[in-house]
């Protein structure tokens, strides 16, 4: 039980993580999604992301 909560604590710290990480990677990517296609690509995109 006790194991099974530490693995379940290991993985929301995992998935915080990689959450971060795709935010941060998004958000510096906006600029070039906002020059190279149509903003209603980029709001289909961001939805699918999120």
């Amino acid at each position: 039980m006790l194991d099974c909560q530490y693995k379940n604590h290991l993985m929301n710290g995992f998935e915080r993580l990689l959450a971060l990480v795709l935010f941060a990677r998004h958000v510096l990517f906006i600029p070039l999604l906002f020059h190279r296609l149509p903003l209603v690509h980029f709001v289909l995109h961001f939805d699918y992301i999120s």
